[in-house]
């Protein structure tokens, strides 16, 4: 009998911790998130006063379980359909909401002018002043350097730069012209899923119950007692 018990015992326990998974997994990312979004945007990344987003229309169900965040960053590059590579996520500021994306390679070339010019391209993400973001988090698919928390519509302005300025004033001020640029940054959404659905503890305690008086039940049956 005590055998048996404690079969019982250990059956109720492992379904118990089977049902209540200690966390859930991050999906992601993806574009629009679960239960959809809408979005506007103007501006150029490589202009003057950047690309400025603005997202709202969110599944206010999905609050607290989704985020927002860049996939990668490349390199700005010209002329258009050049290839320079992902830029390297080099720090947040949370008092300004600036978060900076640097060139692994200075660029260096020989302006109209006849002189040598060289500069770092950054990219530059201005989120609201005050944004507490997660950097570097762990169990998103794609490793994304940063996260924003969406709890709202929430508006982003992203700049390519160098020495402070954009990437065509940059260009413009050497004379070096204002041929076509291509620069990419992607954005997406992250969220969470349960796996696996989670039954209160009073209906996990009465299914147990049920197996100990299932039990008592055989217990009569087989050994009549």
């Amino acid at each position: 009998m005590r055998n048996f018990c404690l079969f019982l015992f250990t059956v109720t326990v492992l379904i118990a911790a089977a049902a209540n998974p200690a966390a859930a997994q991050v999906l992601g990312p993806q574009y629009p998130p679960p239960g959809g979004n809408t979005f506007s945007g103007s501006g150029s990344n490589v202009q003057t006063g950047g690309a400025t987003w603005s997202y709202g229309g969110f599944d206010s169900s999905q609050y607290n379980q989704l985020w927002w965040g860049e996939q990668f960053v490349n390199n700005v590059c010209s002329p258009a359909g050049c290839t320079n590579g992902t830029m390297n996520f080099t720090s947040y500021n949370q008092t300004t909401g600036v978060a900076i994306w640097t060139n692994s390679t200075p660029w260096t070339f020989t302006s109209g002018f006849g002189g040598t010019v060289s500069g770092t391209p950054e990219f530059v993400l201005q989120l609201a002043p005050g944004t507490a973001v997660t950097l570097n988090p762990s169990g998103f698919p794609g490793s994304p350097a940063l996260v924003v928390p969406v709890t709202g519509p929430f508006t982003v302005n992203f700049e390519y730069e160098i020495g402070g300025e954009s990437v065509s004033q940059f260009f413009n001020s050497n004379n070096g012209g204002t041929g076509g640029f291509e620069a990419s940054n992607q954005s997406a959404f992250y969220y969470t899923a349960p796996l696996a659905a989670t039954p209160e503890p009073t209906s996990i305690l009465g299914f147990g119950t049920g197996l100990f008086l299932i039990g008592g039940i055989l217990r009569r049956r087989l050994f009549g007692a």
